[in-house]
């Protein structure tokens, strides 16, 4: 096969359709290197999702404990209603996420972040300069 056949060939399979361009990357949002480390904690991640859900059902009517001695008509010693036993569950849900989310130092995380790069980058550093 010759040259120009090799052509006619690569150019009847292949049409022209245009300039190519290469693929765009700006529609993925941008983050800083520390953003980065403090999503990539995945505990943490998941307790503060599990926070945000437990606050919301704690905010919900439904769930709400009704008031010892209130009209309910539930005397007391007696069994309590179908929503209480629920409420509390969620209340000491939402205590022991609150109490992980203090040990882990939640609210901190961007500060130990940065400190952990900037840390990361003085060892690299140090390396170098040896």
């Amino acid at each position: 096969m010759d040259k120009a056949t090799a052509r006619w060939l690569a150019r009847a399979q292949f049409p022209r359709a245009g300039p190519v361009t290469p693929p765009s990357f700006d529609r993925a949002p941008r983050q800083t290197p520390a953003e980065v480390v403090v999503a990539s904690d995945v505990e943490r991640r998941l307790l503060l999702s599990d926070l945000a859900r437990l606050q919301a059902t704690d905010e919900s009517p439904s769930i709400s404990a009704p008031t010892p001695g209130a009209a309910s008509g539930v005397a007391s010693g007696a069994a309590p209603a179908a929503g209480v036993g629920s409420s509390v569950g969620a209340a000491s849900q939402l205590g022991a996420v609150t109490e992980r989310l203090e040990a882990i130092e939640a609210d901190t995380a961007s500060a130990r972040a940065v400190a952990l790069l900037k840390h990361l980058g003085e060892h690299e550093l140090g390396s170098l300069q040896a």
